[in-house]
């Protein structure tokens, strides 16, 4: 069931989707083994799926800021 998953679980499957380049993606739903639903949805449509939706620009420009201070910062192998 689409209401259970949690916002964090989206964006957990958005963010393997994205670093992995895929297009698509396939929830499925079961109890006790058996298939009870499933859905099929763009990657881009993802974050649209939870009540707290969530922002891919800003997760992108927030990851690319903390990269470039890691890059900038961590020089030296070994150190904090």
């Amino acid at each position: 069931d689409p209401d259970v998953m949690t916002a964090s679980s989206y964006l957990s499957v958005w963010l393997d989707n994205v670093m992995a380049s895929v297009p698509h993606v396939l929830l499925c739903w079961h109890k006790e083994a058996v298939v009870q639903g499933y859905l099929i949805k763009r990657t881009e449509e993802i974050p649209e799926l939870t009540q707290f939706a969530f922002s891919p620009e800003r997760i992108q420009s927030n990851g690319k800021q903390v990269l470039e201070w890691l890059k900038r910062e961590c020089r030296q192998e070994a150190r904090t």
